[in-house]
């Protein structure tokens, strides 16, 4: 999917932090339990539940299950598929939007202006994760990373490559 140029390697695979993955996926939790509590009110007053009510509660209840496994696979698949490569040369970024649908942007090393980190809250103050926003001399002038852990290392390591990047002379060839 990624073509990378001669000479050019991976050097880190960042990907978003998991407690994000979890935090979205926990209203889901909501949609499993809360019919079960109706199921077991409605099963303390045996009158109400007869077989009939029995084999809708459990039809509608696993129309909410296929959904919630729907939402899930949804869920998962944009987590694990969201990725920032970063290479000797360049950075790019894959953002998965849906299912079929992906967003890849490409940024050189020698273009970058700035980075921006911004961890906001307490938890992802204790937990080292947060956005980070990369200024670049391109047409594309912002590439915004969002949820990725330690991003003042991430930042770093991108200043790293960049600087060697911007001091190593380029080789040119002539031809005659």
């Amino acid at each position: 999917m990624v073509k990378l140029n001669p000479g050019e390697y991976v050097v880190a695979q960042v990907r978003r932090h998991p407690l994000l993955f979890i935090f979205e996926s926990l209203f889901l939790v909501f949609f499993i339990i809360v019919p079960l509590i109706i199921f077991a009110f409605l099963s303390g007053f045996g009158q109400y539940l007869n077989g009939e009510v029995f084999y809708l509660f459990t039809f509608f209840y696993s129309l909410i299950l296929i959904f919630v496994l729907i939402s899930f696979m949804t869920i998962f698949t944009n987590f694990y598929l969201d990725i920032l490569i970063i290479t000797s040369e360049k950075i790019i970024d894959i953002d998965q939007k849906r299912f079929f649908s992906r967003e890849v942007a490409t940024l050189m090393l020698e273009n970058i202006e700035d980075i921006k980190v911004n961890v906001d809250g307490i938890i992802p103050s204790f937990l080292d994760y947060g956005d980070m926003t990369i200024q670049t001399s391109a047409e594309a002038r912002e590439f915004v990373i969002k949820g990725i852990p330690h991003p003042d290392e991430t930042k770093r390591l991108i200043f790293d490559l960049h600087s060697k990047e911007v001091d190593e002379p380029k080789s040119v060839k002539i031809v005659s």
